[in-house]
């Protein structure tokens, strides 16, 4: 345009409908920066509220069961440990779903699943496998049929990458399965005389009514996209404004307003078109979205926290399991471990080994991040499941003798 203009000196006037024309364009991805921002901030509402209801669910589940009437034979004591550790294991594979659905909805929608995100789907699923028994991981299998999309490899101008299409395919939710669980054990414990008090069931109930709530909206935020039309009439009309400003500037006014203006203005409206487009579609796995992984991680370790300074014997059920030193999953979010079944770290084991092409290799630290001992560096003797059950009761029933 400067070069136009210095030899031919050619330059227009739009005259007052320029002024309409530029101020509505301002106006439109100011306006579209807004709504994303709104949206960006309701998700993280969301993801708080999730969190927030995953450690009521928990704490409640833990610290109101069995105090009424403590159980003395050993068959209730090992119902009710059971009852804690399934209702936390399915709390956390509750906040594990919703990331998998998302992904699994976002392929959905654009027509395929990359092979970036079947390579993360296949460690979420991992994870899945450490807090699952085998017949519940065929229940998930069954759900998220994976096995059934084939590979199709990239063209030419992308040699050795590949997608699977997801036409016709179609899930059953994983986090509306991981609340009929919850439901489930809730309605065991609720009618035993030895589960929690009638009056802490309704904050249960409500807190499970909210999970579902969460997930209806994560769900509904990765199925339905923001407006096809709305967003190429926003970049349309930055495009146009870009390539009709230089015209309008006279060229004597100087090389400032006719060159670094123009970039300047450029800059400002492009850079507010890519904030909006990270910021409307904010559940997934790019840089800037919300990710439930690092706050369903301290909702790991406050668990285990909680239920050690209970002395609960359902402590024994779990362990930590650790990601390798260059892990590209967990480790980028500030995530250096993950909660599991003890019984169950085999088999997530046996996986991970498929997945990463190498045998799982234990952290040379004695100690977690998280601050617990983890079992394959433990030399201290691990006490038995009867043993836990037994020094809680003594911690739970008074002795007859005792002073007041």
């Amino acid at each position: 345009t400067w070069d136009l203009q210095t030899t031919y000196n050619w330059y227009f006037k739009f005259g007052s409908g320029w002024k309409f024309f530029h101020s509505f364009t301002a106006f439109l991805i100011v306006f579209r920066l807004n709504s994303a921002h709104n949206k960006y901030c309701n998700a993280l509402i969301v993801i708080q509220d999730t969190v927030n209801a995953l450690r009521s669910i928990i704490a409640e589940t833990v610290c109101y069961t069995d105090v009424k009437d403590p159980a003395k034979d050993k068959a209730t004591r090992n119902r009710i440990t059971t009852w804690k550790v399934d209702v936390i294991r399915f709390c956390i594979f509750f906040g594990l779903a919703s990331r998998i659905e998302t992904r699994i909805q976002h392929a959905i929608k654009q027509g395929y699943l990359s092979e970036a995100a079947m390579q993360i789907t296949d460690f979420d699923l991992m994870r899945l496998r450490g807090l699952l028994h085998p017949e519940e991981f065929d229940v998930v299998k069954r759900l998220l049929p994976l096995h059934r999309l084939d590979k199709v490899e990239g063209g030419w101008c992308c040699p050795g990458t590949g997608k699977y299409p997801t036409c016709g395919f179609h899930t059953c939710s994983l986090g509306s399965w991981a609340l009929l669980q919850l439901r489930t054990r809730v309605a065991q414990f609720g009618v035993h005389p030895h589960g929690p008090v009638e009056r802490v069931l309704t904050f249960v109930s409500h807190d499970i009514m909210d999970l579902q709530n969460q997930l209806t909206k994560i769900s509904q935020s990765a199925a339905i996209p923001a407006p096809l039309d709305y967003m190429q009439m926003t970049t349309f009309l930055l495009i146009l404004f870009q390539c009709l400003l230089p015209w309008e500037i006279d060229l004597e006014d100087g090389c400032f307003a006719n060159i670094f203006f123009p970039s300047i203005l450029a800059f400002i409206f492009f850079a507010m078109n890519l904030m909006c487009a990270d910021m409307e579609d904010p559940f997934g796995d790019d840089v800037s979205d919300v990710k439930i992984i690092s706050p369903l991680w301290d909702v790991e370790v406050e668990t285990l926290q909680l239920l050690d300074d209970l002395k609960d014997p359902a402590m024994s059920f779990f362990t930590f399991h650790g990601v390798p030193e260059d892990d590209e999953w967990l480790l980028p979010r500030g995530v250096a471990e993950f909660l599991v079944l003890t019984e169950e770290r085999p088999a997530l084991a046996e996986m991970e080994h498929a997945l990463r092409g190498r045998a799982y290799e234990p952290r040379k630290d004695s100690k977690s991040s998280s601050g617990f001992i983890s079992s394959e560096n433990s030399n201290m003797p691990r006490r038995t499941h009867d043993e836990d059950l037994s020094r809680t009761m003594e911690l739970r029933v008074p002795r007859a003798n005792a002073s007041p």
